[in-house]
């Protein structure tokens, strides 16, 4: 798992007991990312394979 940029962010999660998950901001934010459309679907991808 890759540190947020938000030290709160993954003290927040594990006090709460959820997982940090990490999302693309702007196309090309991630391999995957490479337009508007994939960009979403990348998004949709990682938030719906979080295992909490």
């Amino acid at each position: 798992m890759q540190e947020p940029a938000c030290p709160l962010a993954s003290t927040t999660a594990l006090k709460a007991g959820i997982p940090v998950v990490m999302l693309p901001s702007t196309v090309g934010g991630t391999p995957a990312a490479t337009d508007l459309f994939t960009l979403f679907d990348d998004i949709i991808q990682r938030l719906t394979s979080v295992q909490g």
